[in-house]
C-alpha cells in the first residue's frame, strides 16, 4: 500500500502510527521472560564447566555418550522420560557393579542439574534407574 503525503505532519503521524504499532506487536505478544532452549550439547558444555575436575574425568564420558545417544542438537526442551527409559536399558547394567552405578550416577546428576535450573519442566532423573545389586536383594530375602 502507497500512502502519498502532502505535508510533514501527516507524515509524522503516519510514521508514529507504524511505530506505536510495532512496538505493540512486539513487546505484548511477546512474554517478559523468554528463555531460549538449549541444545543438548550446549547443556553438556555448561554443566561440565561448573564441576569439580576430579569428578569431570570421570562423569564427562558418560554424560557425552548421553548427549551423542539422544542427539546433541536437539533442545533439552523435547526430552521426554520415555528416552531417559530407553537410554537405561541400552546402557544400564543388567546387575548392579559399582562401575555401572557410578556410569549412570554421573547421568542422573546431569539431568538433575537440567531439572534444578530450570531448563526442563520434569524431573527426567527420576526415570533412569539404578538397579540394586542381587545380593542385596538376596540379603533383603533371607532375612525375612
Amino acid at each position: 500500500m502507497i500512502i502519498l503525503v502532502n505535508n510533514s505532519y501527516e507524515k509524522n503521524r503516519i510514521t508514529e502510527f507504524h511505530r506505536v504499532k510495532h512496538t505493540m506487536a512486539t513487546t505484548s505478544e511477546a512474554p517478559d521472560h523468554v528463555q531460549e532452549a538449549l541444545s543438548l550439547n550446549e547443556a553438556f558444555q555448561t554443566y561440565v564447566r561448573q564441576m569439580p575436575k576430579d569428578a569431570k574425568k570421570s562423569a564427562q564420558p558418560e554424560i557425552a555418550k548421553f548427549v551423542r545417544w539422544i542427539g546433541g542438537q536437539r533442545t533439552i526442551d523435547t526430552l521426554v522420560p520415555s528416552e531417559i527409559g530407553e537410554f537405561n536399558e541400552a546402557f544400564g547394567a543388567k546387575t548392579a557393579t559399582r562401575d555401572a552405578t557410578q556410569r549412570l550416577t554421573a547421568v542422573k546428576q546431569f539431568l538433575t542439574f537440567l531439572k534444578k535450573k530450570d531448563h526442563i519442566e520434569v524431573n527426567l532423573a527420576q526415570h533412569l534407574r539404578l538397579r540394586k545389586s542381587r545380593t542385596a536383594s538376596f540379603k533383603l530375602v533371607g532375612s525375612a
